[in-house]
């Protein structure tokens, strides 16, 4: 908000240390089940919510509003072997999670109750990293063997129109 950010959070590997800069004396660790694995990475979206990439292939969604703290939103398994990143474009409320089985696409506008994810057709290459510009438009993907696809968002997950890629 205008107010400025008020927290910060440390990836701890099995667990998320919140602050909050107001009250820095009283951090809250959030711990995950064992199952999901080391946490890759994490985002923070829609005004208090985190959206966590796990190594296991899961991906989980929490809130840190005083009454939801701490309580999983949203948690699936999108990729078999690894999760490597997630990036999520607030303009388009889509987030994009790389891993071993490609890039899993999920619109989160209605919420995190019926998220069926859409595959993105990369060949069968794994997916290192992931970003969306800051417009939301543009979803740029790097895979292990060094090329980098950019896509159009309004292309579709499977469509091959505004697609650009780039080997090494």
């Amino acid at each position: 908000g205008s107010g400025g950010e008020t927290h910060l959070s440390i990836n701890m590997d099995a667990s998320l240390l919140l602050y909050n800069l107001t009250d820095p004396d009283n951090p809250l660790e959030l711990a995950f089940q064992a199952k999901y694995g080391r946490i890759v990475t994490h985002n923070w979206f829609d005004d208090g919510h985190i959206m966590l990439g796990f190594d296991q292939g899961f991906l989980v969604v929490i809130s840190t509003m005083l009454e939801e703290i701490g309580e999983e939103l949203y948690s699936a398994r999108f990729h078999h072997q690894k999760l490597t990143d997630v990036s999520y474009s607030p303009n388009l409320k889509l987030a994009a999670c790389a891993g071993d089985s490609g890039v899993k696409i999920l619109d989160c506008s209605r919420g995190f109750d019926d998220i069926k994810p859409e595959d993105l057709s990369l060949s069968g290459e794994r997916c290192s990293s992931v970003g969306w510009s800051p417009d939301g438009q543009i979803l740029t993907v790097a895979t292990t063997s060094g090329s980098v696809t950019i896509r159009s968002a309004n292309a579709g997950a499977a469509g091959a129109s505004g697609l650009l890629k780039f080997s090494s």
